[in-house]
């Protein structure tokens, strides 16, 4: 199977930068060098993609990269997923590929494990497109 897959690369977004825009910004660069063939990516409970919450949530977003502040909702989610034990434990903030980024992949695995989703799913199928529950 190896041979199938190459070069065998993969680019960590970096984890608590000294200069988190710097960051954004060399991350970006290195995924327009480097064109994904697969995203893998996880599904919030409000329909959110990677931490593409509203207001951030932009289809035509100028850039690949940025910092956001996370959503409470968002938050929450990590707690309940067991990422933390608790809210306060949860960053404020983060470094996210927008969707742009996102959809520029060849292809998008889209994750949606639990049941607690299944509104935000039921809502992207059924609902107009929008940028409140991308």
């Amino acid at each position: 199977m190896l041979d199938f897959v190459g070069p065998c690369t993969f680019f960590p977004i970096p984890s608590q930068p000294a200069d988190p825009a710097r960051a954004c910004v060399e991350y970006a660069q290195l995924l327009k060098s480097n064109p994904a063939d697969l995203v893998a990516l996880g599904w919030g409970e409000t329909g959110h993609m990677a931490f593409n919450d509203p207001p951030y949530a932009q289809f035509d977003d100028p850039a690949w990269v940025r910092v956001v502040n996370l959503a409470e909702a968002s938050r929450r989610q990590q707690v309940g997923e067991g990422h933390f034990a608790s809210l306060e434990e949860v960053p404020t903030g983060a470094i996210t590929l927008t969707i742009p980024a996102l959809l520029a992949a060849r292809a998008v695995l889209c994750i949606v494990p639990e049941a607690r989703k299944a509104e935000a799913v039921r809502a992207c199928l059924k609902d107009a497109i929008s940028e409140d529950r991308p």
